[in-house]
């Protein structure tokens, strides 16, 4: 063998003379195609007037001395033009295009478009990359832009693909190489913030349902609860005085109402989602919420919403309907202030005191006033007289328009004189 296997370098023989001709050519090659940089890729005749050591990469279609060397590499040295054929892998820089190519076997195309393609499996900047993590990154920080140069749109967004909902799709955060935080889409499609002390136990902080986008806090809230659906759920309001045990159908504490199971609350305008039904019972008696009968918690999903009905046991206390997955916390429960409560309340039921009082050298006939109601009800409530105080001169006692907000009160005084009408009344807006 008198060359190289890859650079085709002549070898020095043993009975060889002059052997500085050998070496000095086999430098000369080494010079040439070691840290390879050409001019120009694009040419087919040689430059008029070439520097000495200049290379090209010979473009298709050449001709003079250059013919037939066709993606070769034709340097310039010692006053005349060499042939280098390149091998797949070759790595040059193009001057005048500040670009890298590498040869594929066919032609010179840029890297960059050879890592595009799919050319390149690993890519390791700084540090080594492998079969799992085939894009490895070590720095101090890392910049992905809007494309300003092409240019782009002058958005950007990452994407991250996984193939089905049992898989995840995630950032992972860890520390000494050990996970502590995950976000992202993790073995479903509800979007999740986890937190680990150790790599091996997770907590699950924050959830994000896909469906309702509704925002549940599996793990609890320091100094904050998440919303509790139910009014009332503490029983602390009685506006009728009524008790924990009536009726079917009929109302005792504030939004319960008797029901074969225990006690009915119905809540008005719940969004689609997922709920999770909590209580305390000393009977551990069972609740109903989305047609799931159950010990509390009860956790259902994909609840159409609207009017929904809620049952629980007639000695539940701390009753809660929060949006998600609840059951691992503590206690869901959100505790409201006595006046908060009420209000709410009174957004369904409460009891007025009305007066109409006609002055005494007002002349007979109609006088009135407009009432407004502590809480502005949910609708048009029905307004009933419940119990008349004291009435003096009047006739027909009216309540109408009645809205939301209020109602007009009149009535006429039969004689001139005083003339004064005071009653409790009962506003009722329930479901």
């Amino acid at each position: 063998m008198e060359n190289t296997n890859y650079l085709s370098l002549p070898y020095i023989t043993g009975s060889q003379d002059q052997k500085h001709i050998t070496h000095n050519e086999a430098l000369r090659i080494l010079d040439a195609v070691v840290q390879l940089s050409v001019i120009d890729r694009n040419l087919t005749t040689p430059p008029a007037d070439p520097s000495e050591g200049v290379r090209y990469i010979v473009a298709s279609g050449a001709n003079g001395a250059w013919a037939g060397w066709e993606k070769s590499i034709a340097a310039f040295l010692d006053g005349g033009w060499t042939r280098l054929v390149p091998n797949v892998g070759w790595f040059a820089w193009v001057e005048d295009e500040s670009a890298i190519c590498v040869f594929n076997g066919t032609d010179w195309v840029l890297f960059s478009d050879f890592v595009t393609g799919g050319g390149v499996s690993l890519w390791g900047v700084n540090t080594a990359a492998d079969e799992t993590n085939r894009l490895a990154i070590k720095s101090d920080a890392v910049l992905i832009s809007h494309d300003d140069v092409t240019p782009g749109t002058g958005n950007i967004q990452v994407k991250l693909n996984k193939s089905a909902t049992a898989n995840t799709g995630s950032f992972l955060f860890q520390t000494d190489w050990s996970g502590r935080a995950e976000m992202g889409l993790a073995g479903e499609d509800n979007f999740s913030f986890k937190v680990s002390p150790d790599g091996a136990s997770w907590q699950n902080g924050l959830r994000i349902a896909a469906a309702s986008g509704v925002v549940s806090f599996p793990s609890g809230v320091d100094n904050l609860k998440p919303k509790n659906w139910i009014i009332n759920g503490g029983f602390t309001v009685n506006q009728r005085g009524g008790t924990r045990t009536p009726g079917v159908g009929v109302y005792g504490f504030d939004r319960w109402k008797g029901h074969a199971g225990g006690l009915e609350q119905v809540i008005a305008g719940l969004p689609a989602g997922d709920y999770t039904l909590t209580f305390e019972s000393a009977s551990n008696g069972a609740g109903t919420i989305g047609g799931t009968t159950a010990p509390s918690p009860i956790y259902v999903t994909g609840l159409a919403g609207g009017a929904t009905s809620v049952v629980v046991p007639a000695d539940a206390t701390r009753v809660s309907v929060c949006s998600g997955d609840c059951r691992s916390m503590v206690d869901p429960f959100e505790d409201r202030n006595d006046l908060e409560e009420l209000a709410m309340c009174q957004r369904y039921f409460e009891f007025m005191t009305v007066a109409l009082i006609q002055s005494p050298n007002s002349a007979a006939g109609l006088f009135g006033s407009y009432i407004t109601f502590g809480s502005v009800k949910r609708i048009s409530p029905t307004v009933s007289f419940v119990n008349v105080l004291e009435s003096n001169n009047v006739g027909a006692v009216v309540a109408s328009p009645i809205s939301p907000v209020g109602f007009r009160l009149y009535t006429s005084a039969l004689v001139v004189g005083d003339a004064y009408y005071t009653a409790v009344v009962q506003i009722d807006a329930e479901i």
